[in-house]
């Protein structure tokens, strides 16, 4: 069997980051990080600003060097290189197209940076432009299309020379909510279409959530954790991914035992179930969540297992969703989540039972919110 050329590191990863970590002085924007992308992945990296994430997408362009660590692309050592070479495309959030070049001209840019030939350039910037569905706008200037469009368009003239990983830095943040919902479906459609590996940057949770293959969750320069969208949502390893992704109920209590099922004893003595996980120590503290969609308001004679009695303090309409701020007897406050419906709105200062099944009581380490 041959041998890996030199420069080379057998992988099946399209992306790998070993080690990286990025230091400003005694100031580290992204402490040392490992991570992998396979071929044709989405991957999303979240969290709130100053977490390092688009520190380390510049790393991975090749716009700052690292530290320490690393940048490996399609099984190549790419630390060292200038972003030219590394095969990737990036979309920005501000479109970064040339005002003074037709939208065919724009497109064409990279591949006559490239000197393909001319019967190339055009058909090539012909396919994307039916990719995108704009084949009508080639002759005009960026400054004649919505923002929407020319987001399509910067998309477009990244994915036309067919880069190895496409970079995407926040690229729906100056698009109103409306137009931001639609280009998450688009970029969605030329990724799956495609097949494209996709890193993308955003500190946008719904985006995410609707985006991501997984999600790189980034919190105080390092990584907090890495799943599905569902995995990340539904199991949190830590109090702050459970919090930052989502609406969440989080309260502290003690493992009281575990047999079958994990017996929680609350401050005020009373006790809640959850599935058992092996994480933790019986007569430890800990925390637990319940997101707000799960609690239920009911009755004390209902066959919910958990229960909490408490008094609405709040009620927000939120067009189809209704949100209640429930303080319960031992003065914790709850966020309750249901679907709006007409004439059915509760009165403040009205009491009410809060109950909800074991397996979405979430166990999540430490004792922070105690």
């Amino acid at each position: 069997m041959n041998a890996p050329k030199a420069g080379r590191k057998p992988s099946s990863a399209k992306l790998r980051l070993e080690g990286i970590s990025k230091l400003y002085g005694p100031v580290a924007a992204l402490e040392s990080t490992d991570l992998e992308m396979a071929e044709g992945e989405f991957l999303t990296l979240l969290g709130p600003s100053g977490s390092g994430k688009t520190t380390l997408l510049s790393v991975v362009a090749g716009l700052i060097g690292p530290t320490t660590g690393d940048v490996w692309i399609d099984g190549r050592r790419a630390t060292g290189l200038p972003p030219f070479k590394r095969g990737i495309g990036m979309v920005f959030q501000n479109y970064a197209l040339f005002p003074h070049l037709t939208i065919f001209e724009n497109i064409a840019f990279p591949l006559r940076m490239r000197r393909l030939p001319r019967e190339e350039v055009d058909r090539e910037v012909r396919r994307v432009l039916d990719i995108i569905k704009l084949p009508q706008v080639a002759d005009r200037l960026p400054r004649e299309l919505s923002g929407g469009q020319q987001q399509r368009i910067a998309l477009a003239r990244c994915i036309v020379y067919s880069p190895s990983i496409v970079l995407m830095d926040e690229p729906l943040g100056a698009l109103d909510k409306n137009l931001r919902d639609h280009m998450q479906m688009e970029i969605k459609r030329l990724h799956a279409e495609l097949g494209i590996t996709v890193l993308y940057v955003t500190h946008d949770q719904e985006e995410a959530m609707a985006m991501s293959d997984r999600i790189c969750l980034m919190n105080a320069a390092r990584i907090e954790q890495v799943a599905s969208p569902h995995d990340l949502y539904f199991s949190p390893a830590s109090v702050f991914a459970a919090s930052f992704l989502g609406d969440s109920n989080i309260h502290g209590g003690r493992l009281a035992s575990m047999n079958g099922k994990a017996v929680i004893k609350l401050g005020n003595g009373e006790t809640l179930t959850a599935a058992v996980d092996d994480r933790f120590a019986v007569d430890k503290p800990l925390n637990w969540m319940v997101r707000p969609e799960s609690l239920h308001l009911t009755t004390l004679d209902s066959n919910l297992p958990n229960k909490l009695r408490g008094t609405v303090q709040k009620i927000v309409f939120a067009g189809g969703v209704t949100k209640l701020h429930v303080r319960t007897d031992d003065g914790s406050v709850f966020v309750v989540k249901e679907l709006t419906t007409p004439g059915a709105l509760l009165a403040e200062d009205r009491e009410v039972v809060l109950g909800w099944r074991p397996e979405d009581t979430i166990l999540l380490p430490g004792n922070e919110m105690q």
